[in-house]
């Protein structure tokens, strides 16, 4: 059993006790699982490129949905003997 086998095992077992489990990791869990615990194969997924095949989880594969822009660090704030404002 290899770490994402782990990892998808662990997420199961969180459902099963009622425990909450974010909507990425579950994700995550379920993409795994259909490659085989091989997160090479989640990167070269082809589910959403064959015509006959459309994952509606495919977007979602790396934790990142494409809908919120990503935060970028502002220049740092000048401080004053470095204590801030």
């Amino acid at each position: 059993m290899n770490s994402y086998e782990k990892f998808h095992n662990k997420i199961l077992d969180d459902v099963d006790a009622g425990r909450k489990v974010s909507p990425v990791k579950a994700i995550r869990a379920f993409c795994l699982e259909c490659v085989g615990y091989n997160s090479e194969e989640v990167k070269e997924c082809t589910a959403n490129n064959q015509k006959n095949t459309r994952c509606p989880l495919f977007r979602f594969r790396f934790g990142k949905t494409g809908f919120h822009k990503t935060l970028k660090t502002s220049p740092a704030t000048p401080t004053i003997g470095g204590l801030g404002k």
